[in-house]
């Protein structure tokens, strides 16, 4: 219900009465926005991380252009291109995934999730369908998951909040080789010739260790999710 500790760039806002952090909406065109943790968190070749968002993309799924989830070194203020960007492309000192919805000339289809370095949107590290719809105007759960000893990321989805037993890509990135000492975790997203809006109900990081879980009654936890030791932001 609040966006206290959240600094939001370009078309990044909090509806008015809503429990929803919006990126570029429905019916505005070549919009971006981005969403970042007001402070950062501490980085080192042997940090782990764990994240998950619960968004929402729609109404159209012929509309565009989708949403990342974001850790980078530039600053709480970081905004990329928008369009086939989404907000992300041009935000170097990163590691991003992409949920993306709308097929431009580098992009596999028209509906998948592929892990991002460095502002790079034309090079995806890994990339896989989801299996189902990402801009179906419904719910989508995300858990991104950092192994810094096996310098290796994987990244599950599913339409509940159950967390699948199998990621959907794993992928072989460094992470501190992209970041710095200290990065800022956030969202960002993009419209361009087409558009749909994007809201994020929830985004959570971890870094001690312990799996982030959505809160709904369902959760996936492992294990208990200490607040103390835990970035949480839950516009919803």
């Amino acid at each position: 219900s609040s966006t206290s500790g959240l600094k939001l760039i370009g078309n990044a806002y909090r509806p008015i009465g809503s429990s929803t952090l919006r990126l570029p909406t429905y019916l505005l065109l070549d919009q971006r926005g981005s969403a970042f943790v007001s402070a950062p968190i501490p980085v080192s070749p042997t940090t782990s991380f764990h994240a998950f968002i619960r968004f929402r993309i729609g109404p159209s799924s012929g509309g565009a252009d989708g949403l990342t989830f974001v850790i980078q070194s530039n600053g709480n203020g970081a905004l990329g291109n928008n369009g086939g960007d989404l907000g992300y492309g041009g935000i170097g000192q990163s590691v991003a995934v992409e949920f993306d919805t709308y097929q431009n000339t580098w992009d596999p289809d028209g509906n998948h999730v592929a892990v991002l370095v460095d502002g790079d949107t034309h090079t995806h590290v890994a990339s896989a369908a989801p299996g189902f719809e990402l801009a179906s105007d419904q719910t989508t759960y995300a858990w991104i998951d950092y192994d810094a000893a096996a310098k290796q990321l994987q990244v599950s989805v599913a339409k509940t909040a159950s967390k699948p037993a199998t990621p959907l890509l794993t992928a072989g990135v460094d992470a501190s080789a992209h970041l710095g000492a200290q990065a800022w975790v956030g969202v960002t997203a993009g419209s361009g010739g087409t558009t749909n809006t994007h809201d994020v109900y929830e985004l959570e990081v971890s870094t001690d260790g312990d799996p982030c879980c959505p809160s709904a009654p369902s959760g996936a936890c492992t294990s208990p999710l200490p607040a103390v030791s835990t970035s949480a932001v839950r516009p919803g």
